[in-house]
C-alpha cells in the first residue's frame, strides 16, 4: 500500500480543515459523516484503527480523526483541487443520495465525475467520442427504455463549449462509471 509523504499529509490536513464538516452519523454510534457542501464524502471514526488505512487526519476536535484510504475520495478532491461538490440527488430527481459524485475546480476550470471505480475531468474544448463512458448510460437497453429520466449519457460528438457542458459531461461520466 502506498505511503504518503509528510507534505502530502499536511496538504490533505489543511484541505480537510478548510472544506469539510463532520456530523454525527445517524445509524452508527461510533461513526461521523464527513461532508463537503452538504454532500457525503466519507466516514470518520473515533478511536478508529484498521490496517487498510495508512494515516489519520485530525480535524477540529483532537479526539476525532478522519481516516481515509490513500487512493480514496479525499485524495481525489485534493489532487484535482475540487472546491465544490454535488451529490446524485442534485441532478437525478429519482435519487435521494447525498453521496458526492461530481465536483468543480475553480482553479482548473474543470468539472470532474467519479465513483469508487474511476474519475475523469472535463474542460472547455473537450469532446465526447464513441466508446467514452460519458457516451454510455451504464444501463442495459431495456432499463434505458423504461427509465429515460435516469439516462444522462451524451451523444458522441458532444463538445464542451461552456462550463455547464463540462458539468453535463461529468454527470454522464459519474452515472456511467457508478
Amino acid at each position: 500500500m502506498k505511503k504518503l509523504t509528510k507534505a502530502q499529509i499536511e496538504k490533505i490536513t489543511n484541505y480537510a480543515k478548510e472544506h469539510f464538516t463532520v456530523e454525527k452519523d445517524k445509524e452508527w454510534a461510533d461513526s461521523w459523516d464527513v461532508l463537503m457542501d452538504g454532500c457525503f464524502i466519507g466516514l470518520a471514526h473515533k478511536e478508529f484503527e484498521n490496517e487498510d488505512y495508512t494515516y489519520n487526519i485530525p480535524v477540529g476536535d483532537p479526539k476525532l480523526e478522519l481516516a481515509f484510504e490513500p487512493d480514496g475520495e479525499i485524495l481525489l478532491l485534493v489532487e484535482k483541487e475540487i472546491s465544490k461538490v454535488e451529490a446524485y440527488k442534485d441532478f437525478d430527481k429519482t435519487s435521494d443520495s447525498r453521496v458526492a459524485c461530481i465536483g468543480f475546480s475553480e482553479k482548473n476550470q474543470a468539472w470532474t465525475g467519479w465513483s469508487h471505480r474511476a474519475c475523469c475531468s472535463f474542460k472547455i474544448g473537450d469532446e465526447i467520442k464513441k466508446g467514452d463512458l460519458a457516451a454510455s448510460s451504464g444501463w442495459i437497453p431495456e432499463y434505458e427504455k423504461e427509465h429515460p429520466e435516469r439516462c444522462f449519457n451524451l451523444k458522441p460528438g458532444f463538445k464542451c463549449e461552456t462550463l455547464d457542458d463540462c458539468r453535463k459531461a461529468a454527470i454522464a461520466y459519474a452515472m456511467a462509471v457508478a
